[in-house]
């Protein structure tokens, strides 16, 4: 197989951006606002899916008062206002560079939304790295479900079994696992002996160490 038919597929929030704290502050507003009360425990289930599917859930959940799609736009608005405080996780830059030096293409595969993907990959430099870009709302079912890394492998034209996909919740791993990629978790700060890990995932520490594997 040709060493540009090999992919990295990376997931957004937690794994190259570090925005899951960004994501619970607007989580906690968003039902504060509402004069709800969150917890770290919905909060932990909601990390993976896409934002549409947990603004549902939190609507049900809380019975939030408005229409579904007023919801969604005030939670979006929320993201976005917060956004740009993001930062690439640690050894993002790193990763990247080494993948793009070494002809992998790469993509991200993430339940965010495209115009704040866009908008952050820019900002923060990387957007010329990225080979493709595919976010939750272009799949029927996002994460656990395959089908969002099945698009991403079409997307960057790439074979599932020369690639390999990176994640940092189980949702996501399982993700990435059932469409027959290789696939690592991102466990700073998380919890490793998680039974809600998939078989067959590798756990790493750092983004850095994926580089001598992808150098190779």
């Amino acid at each position: 197989m040709p060493t540009a038919r090999r992919g990295l597929l990376l997931d957004l929030d937690g794994t190259l951006a570090r925005s899951v704290g960004v994501l619970e502050d607007v989580y906690y507003r968003f039902l504060d606002e509402r004069g709800r009360r969150g917890s770290p425990e919905e909060f932990t289930r909601l990390n993976g899916p896409a934002f549409a599917e947990v603004v549902a859930t939190l609507q049900r959940t809380h019975s939030l008062p408005g229409s579904l799609d007023q919801l969604k736009i005030d939670y979006m608005a929320l993201i976005r206002q917060s956004y740009d405080s993001v930062e690439p996780n640690e050894g993002a830059r790193a990763l990247i560079a080494a993948s793009a030096a070494a002809g992998w293409r790469i993509g991200v595969v993430t339940s965010n939304t495209l115009d704040v993907t866009l908008r952050w990959l820019r900002h923060v430099g990387l957007a010329d790295r990225i080979t493709a870009v595919t976010t939750g709302e272009t799949v029927a079912r996002g994460k656990p479900a395959p089908d969002i890394y099945l698009k991403a492998l079409r997307d960057c034209e790439c074979q599932a079994a020369q690639s390999c996909a990176v994640e940092d919740t189980p949702t996501g791993a399982i993700s990435a696992v059932n469409a027959g990629i290789k696939t690592y978790v991102l466990t700073a700060g998380a919890n490793t002996e998680s039974p809600a890990w998939p078989v067959g995932v590798e756990k790493i520490r750092s983004l850095e160490q994926l580089i001598p594997l992808i150098s190779s």
